[in-house]
């Protein structure tokens, strides 16, 4: 009896080319939504840190409040770290500096937003400017305080 020796053990070359086009038009449509998806959590992010920042800045027990309005410096490391020319937290008068406001891992990230730019904090506002990093435009993000 003669056996037959089976040489069909691969692939075709039209085989391997309609693989190759079925997983490009995937990456086709998934690049872009998975670009879409970081820009989110990017923005995302940045605005919860910018939450985090409102509340150490004005919140119940706030830099803000009890330094006074009249020492408040717009220095996001005080924060962090006690101005010289700011008092001690004085529990009689509720005022001094009782911090530190915000946890700081060493790095000072809690300066930056998620795009690497310096948050911009004036008397009433907190704000990233955004992808670009540039002041001005449709992208910033600003939260009141």
């Amino acid at each position: 009896m003669m056996r037959k020796i089976n040489n069909d053990l691969g692939f075709t070359l039209i085989e391997v080319i309609i693989v190759i086009v079925i997983l490009g038009i995937l990456a086709v449509v998934a690049v872009p939504k998975v670009g879409n998806y970081i820009a989110n959590a990017k923005e995302e992010a940045t605005k919860g840190e910018m939450l985090t920042l409102k509340e150490a800045l004005d919140g119940e027990d706030g830099y803000k409040v009890t330094v006074g309005a009249d020492l408040f410096n717009y220095d996001l490391t005080y924060l962090v770290t006690k101005p010289a020319t700011v008092p001690v937290y004085n529990a009689f008068t509720g005022l001094g500096w009782n911090g530190p406001y915000i946890i700081d891992d060493g790095t000072e990230s809690y300066k930056y937003d998620s795009w690497g730019n310096a948050y911009v904090v004036t008397a009433t506002t907190i704000t990233s400017n955004g992808p670009d990093g540039i002041a001005g435009n449709a992208d910033d993000i600003i939260m009141q305080y």
